[in-house]
């Protein structure tokens, strides 16, 4: 199944104030990404408290990309740097409208 990626405002403004070797590494892992969204070799893991629909967090470096996945699109909502914690990007879905 091929995948189409769709990213949010937020997402670009974010992956924008990153330096060029981190936006290459999320490049390719969003590359990777598209071939199968749900693989751990990827580093991916499902959001446990939150179902409908199943969200998703990979690890690229000190970076964290969250996502969607509807059909046959991936829309990544946020990506944010590990040491700025979770909690203060808390609700997820506020990234996906």
């Amino acid at each position: 199944m091929t995948y189409h990626l769709k990213v949010s405002n937020r997402f670009k403004r974010e992956l924008k104030k990153l330096d060029k070797t981190d936006i290459l590494k999320v490049k390719n892992a969003l590359d990777n990404l598209l071939e199968d969204p749900f693989t751990e070799n990827h580093d991916v893991i499902p959001i446990v408290d939150h179902k409908e629909p199943p969200m998703y967090r990979m690890r690229v470096g000190n970076y964290r990309i969250i996502y969607v996945v509807t059909g046959d699109d991936i829309k990544a909502g946020l990506i944010f740097d590990r040491k700025k914690g979770y909690k203060r990007y808390l609700p997820f879905e506020q990234y996906f409208s």
